[in-house]
């Protein structure tokens, strides 16, 4: 999370502050303050109030105060597992992960009672920090106190996802659905999809949704998922209508505007795409991928000017996205930058130098300069990497070079 930065003054304030009440950090990882907001009151009694105020502070949004007051708790009364366990939470939702894993290990260490709720966000919070291994032992460890435990199946799945073991995610989902039901069972569904979409199992992706949206119709987000399917599986006209139906449930869902632009400008009505993609950034999309969409689509239109800007856009919101730079390289060429067009398929190559499309764009550049011998060379490279999906009429010019240089065949 990111830290506010103090001037100099505030830090001198703060340390003229400290200067009058002496703190000590504790074996417990918790700064010893003055904790006398209830004198009268037993240390123990004294420990249940600060909880209660933490715990008003945590509904309330305000974690760092929260954690302030479980500080409190804790100082006054140690043991108690509830509080460490309370206290992670506050940390987690400031994303301070290793300091709520702190947490939630002594919330396991002190429990009398095995629980399954600190194991889980442990877990949770190691998947986040992407340590996947500690996460699965400490999920299924949640899953051995409670096999009902439902979330745990779905983080558990997610997490064998993410490692690429998708027969175990499989086997998560699945039975997070046989053990689930309402909103919950909704979005176990919604796992399951996702993964099968994933693997190119459209059918069962597709049963899958259709069983979230027949427990509730009307959610958007799972008629996105469905248009998404059948955008996958070609059937264009499908997704565009589980894409208004979703827009139609929700008019600010920025994404359900992308994506019924993506099949638009598939179907090539380029018009009626370039609105979707800017309601889409209008509403708040801010990816490098919709810039360069809208930018795909600037350029089926023979808008240039407007496409250059839109690549721009995507390759400062994503300079890793070789493709990009490969389609400003094409656009500067129709503007007669014909070597910022190398520049950008130079860099693409670094990028991604298996991909064919860069050295295309290299040899169609060189041969404009009339470097011939630099362009077949770069028309040869793409012939070998684009195998038998090279162009006929790329190995056409390159025969049209070669008798140009005098070069064997």
């Amino acid at each position: 999370m990111a830290r506010k930065k103090r001037s100099t003054i505030i830090v001198l304030i703060i340390m003229l502050i400290a200067s009058f009440s002496i703190v000590r950090a504790d074996s417990n990882g918790v700064d010893q303050h003055d904790c006398e907001l209830f004198p009268k009151l037993s240390a123990a009694e004294s420990a249940e109030e600060y909880f209660r105020l933490a715990e008003q502070d945590a509904a309330d949004k305000d974690y760092e105060k929260a954690v302030d007051n479980y500080n409190c708790a804790i100082q006054l009364n140690p043991d108690k597992a509830e509080v460490y366990h309370q206290r992670g939470l506050a940390y987690w939702y400031q994303e301070i992960y290793q300091s709520s894993i702190d947490d939630f290990s002594k919330a396991i260490a002190l429990n009398m009672v095995e629980l399954e709720s600190p194991y889980y966000m442990r877990g949770y919070t190691y998947d986040l920090l992407g340590e996947y291994a500690k996460a699965i032992q400490d999920l299924t460890e949640a899953l051995r106190i409670n096999d009902q435990y439902v979330i745990a199946y779905l983080e558990r799945g997610h997490v064998y996802e993410l490692r690429g073991d998708y027969s175990n995610a499989i086997k998560d989902y699945s039975a997070a659905i046989e053990k689930s039901e309402g909103e919950t069972l909704e979005n176990a569904y919604k796992y399951r999809c996702g993964l099968y979409t994933v693997l190119g199992d459209y059918d069962q992706a597709l049963a899958d949704i259709n069983a979230a949206i027949k427990l509730d119709g009307n959610d958007s987000v799972s008629f996105v998922y469905r248009g998404t399917i059948y955008d996958f599986m070609d059937k264009y006209l499908k997704a565009i209508s589980d894409y208004t139906r979703a827009i139609r449930i929700d008019p600010l869902y920025a994404d359900a505007y992308y994506r019924r632009g993506l099949v638009l400008s598939k179907l090539g009505y380029y018009e009626l795409a370039l609105p979707e993609y800017q309601s889409a950034i209008t509403l708040g999309l801010d990816t490098g991928e919709i810039y360069y969409s809208r930018g795909r689509t600037q350029y089926d239109l023979g808008q240039y000017a407007e496409a250059l800007k839109s690549f721009d856009t995507a390759i400062e919101r994503d300079a890793s996205d070789h493709e990009a730079y490969i389609m400003r390289g094409i656009v500067h060429e129709e503007l007669g930058n014909t070597q910022l067009a190398i520049a950008d398929y130079q860099t693409s190559i670094k990028l991604a130098p298996d991909d064919p499309g860069s050295y295309s764009g290299l040899g169609s550049a060189y041969y404009t300069l009339g470097q011939y011998k630099l362009s077949l060379e770069n028309y040869r490279i793409y012939v070998k990497l684009a195998g038998e999906n090279a162009d006929p009429t790329v190995i056409e010019l390159i025969r049209s070079i070669e008798n140009l240089i005098n070069l064997p065949i």
